[in-house]
């Protein structure tokens, strides 16, 4: 549902994520599922006298997206800076296809923003925090897992498992940004490694987003709440 709170969640996206400004093109990339926060962001980008143009594309397997695309990209050389904002309930669809289309421009004039999950709580909940504030955040969480060699984590859906880190692998910290011409994947806020080992109970009591087909992805989530991710709080022990 939109509000006040979802409203804020858009400016945020574009003042502090994309950081669109005056004079900028921007191209919104959107499959039928989140046809509503495309709209919203359309409407913002419009408030900041910002050029906007909608493509629909079909999520994964989409063969006339490229020629859809092609008729709203800017020629080249580039007179103004591009901003491509990409929305998806489930997936993640035609990055290839994006890279290829999107690569004869420059880095440094090219701004490119993905939202999977994209809905009114994502909207609401996860933008609200800036890049700035979820750097801050990584960084404290960071602080305390690089020091540990194992993991402990439980839910109050049933999960219990102890993960063994490897040191060789180094962390990763997703903080809403990226390099100049680099994708920034929404919503942000995530710290990951890779694993030594894990052993325990996993209860997957949420939906998982693809870029793939696969036939362990059901076709629906079993409830809303699997829709946006799992509801019950995660608890996380660091173990020497």
């Amino acid at each position: 549902m939109f509000n006040d709170r979802v409203w804020s969640g858009v400016e945020s996206l574009l003042d502090e994520y994309a950081k669109v400004r005056q004079g900028d093109l921007a191209i919104i990339l959107y499959t039928s599922d989140s046809y509503e926060p495309a709209a919203w962001v359309s409407v913002g980008l419009n408030l900041r006298g910002v050029d906007a143009r909608r493509v629909w594309m079909a999520p994964l397997v989409d063969p006339g997206f490229v020629g859809r695309l092609e008729r709203e990209l800017p020629p080249v050389p580039l007179s103004q800076r591009l901003v491509v904002l990409s929305f998806e309930r489930d997936t993640m669809s035609h990055t290839n296809e994006l890279a290829a289309a999107l690569g004869r421009y420059p880095r440094e004039q090219r701004v490119i923003v993905r939202m999977i999950s994209a809905s009114a709580e994502v909207f609401s909940g996860a933008l609200i925090p800036t890049p700035l504030e979820l750097s801050g955040r990584n960084a404290a969480i960071l602080e305390r897992c690089m020091r540990a060699s194992r993991l402990r984590i439980t839910t109050q859906g049933g999960t219990d498992i102890l993960v063994t880190l490897d040191p060789k692998h180094r962390w990763i910290s997703n903080r809403g940004s990226a390099r100049p011409g680099g994708t920034i994947i929404l919503p942000a806020g995530e710290v990951a490694t890779c694993p030594r080992s894990i052993s325990g109970t996993f209860v997957a009591d949420f939906a998982f987003n693809v870029n793939d087909y696969s036939t362990r992805c059901a076709p629906q989530p079993a409830s809303r709440d699997a829709a946006f991710g799992s509801r019950s709080r995660c608890r996380v022990l660091l173990l020497p």
